[in-house]
């Protein structure tokens, strides 16, 4: 990984470093234009799975801090769809079936739907008091809704579970895969009514790591 951009994210909690080098790159625009590839470079890392875990956690706290973390999302998404297409593909040897095959299938592919992207929103562990601390999350009928629940300490291993409660202890939606690097990130699988919930995140054995606070607007 490049040295500029990882500098540039471990200025983020140092107002004067990130002020200077802020300068340098609005007076150097082919610096400037190096960081910006290098971000898409991290991004593109991260999505394929290989950026080391300390460094995905980086990443996530720059893009959070900068309104950015949908780009993971759709990165993500970007990385599956043509890992997906790579499996897919069919061996040259057998040209004449794959051509016959491939004339069936285009008819489907030409009605087939776009994949949607989710609507991503961060959500950090612990129960805030003030209520206009607390996160807003606007489930949007057209796309799905994933909440990127970050962790607070390192990241577990294993399989996380996720279980979406109402206030009163109901639960609404739940998940269970592969905890991820930075963040552990659960897609809704239904819309929620507009009302305070909480994300619980534990272990397959029923430890409970982190509680996620949370309102679903309207």
């Amino acid at each position: 990984m490049n040295d500029l951009f990882r500098q540039y994210m471990l200025t983020l909690h140092d107002d004067d470093e990130r002020n200077q080098l802020r300068e340098r790159l609005i007076a150097d625009q082919e610096l400037s234009d190096q960081l910006k590839d290098q971000e898409d470079n991290w991004i593109d890392s991260y999505a394929a799975g290989q950026l080391p875990p300390e460094d995905a956690a980086l990443l996530h706290e720059h893009l959070a801090a900068t309104g950015q973390l949908d780009r993971l999302a759709t990165a993500v998404a970007l990385a599956s769809a043509k890992s997906a297409k790579r499996r897919s593909a069919m061996p040259f040897a057998i040209g004449i079936a794959a051509v016959f095959l491939i004339g069936l299938a285009i008819p489907i592919l030409r009605t087939r739907e776009p994949e949607r992207v989710a609507v991503t929103f961060a959500l950090h562990p612990g129960t805030l008091r003030g209520a206009a601390e607390i996160p807003k999350v606007t489930m949007t009928p057209d796309r799905p809704t994933a909440l990127q629940l970050t962790y607070q300490d390192t990241a577990p291993t294993g399989d996380c579970v996720v279980a979406i409660k109402t206030a009163d202890s109901v639960i609404k939606d739940e998940s269970r895969k592969p905890c991820g690097n930075g963040f552990h990130t659960h897609t809704m699988t239904a819309p929620l009514p507009p009302g305070r919930y909480t994300a619980d995140l534990s272990t397959t054995g029923g430890e409970l790591l982190h509680t996620y606070l949370f309102d679903v607007s309207k």
